[in-house]
């Protein structure tokens, strides 16, 4: 087989031997590049991108499908936070991105899937949304008050005009 690494490490592409590769004319594939996105399309709402990474030359296909594998440093995989990442292709004819079959293992901080052919591919996650803010409950008249509890600070709830605690 042959692996060809972005030259930060972020991504590592494993083209297995016997794999049939072709440019986007059909002919014979000659080099394979992978590198880090500056410019990266806009993502779905709620999705953030982590890394971009141009698999080329663009349009260059294979049979059977090559390994795709993003490699996540301590701090890259402490900002996904808990959300499950997932790999997504962008099409540019649709301009849209396009879910991949992706494996996680939080053991070696890592996230591979099979693609059969080139593009931008992403490493991508759900955007953790705080739930909303619910005001307490209000007492019924002539309920006992709550057990006292020790005095904290009351802070604003930045999602809405309510405060907590309150």
């Amino acid at each position: 087989s042959t692996t060809v690494r972005a030259a930060d490490g972020a991504g590592t592409l494993q083209i297995p031997e016997g794999t049939t590769a072709r440019d986007a004319a059909g002919n014979p594939l000659g080099a394979v590049t992978v590198a880090r996105v500056a410019d990266v399309p806009a993502a779905p709402p709620g999705t953030t991108v982590g890394i971009a990474l141009d698999c080329g030359p663009a349009g260059a296909v294979f049979d059977p499908p090559v390994t795709l594998t993003y490699t996540l440093s301590t701090e890259e995989w402490a900002k996904i936070g808990g959300a499950a990442p997932k790999v997504m292709w962008y099409d540019p004819a649709s301009k849209a991105w396009q879910e991949v079959p992706a494996t996680v293992d939080p053991a070696t901080r890592t996230v591979t899937a099979r693609v059969p052919h080139f593009s931008i591919y992403a490493l991508a996650w759900a955007v953790r949304r705080r739930p909303p803010c619910r005001p307490p409950p209000r007492r019924k008249h002539g309920s006992p008050p709550p057990p006292a509890r020790r005095s904290r600070p009351v802070m604003d709830c930045p999602g809405c005009s309510s405060a907590s605690g309150r």
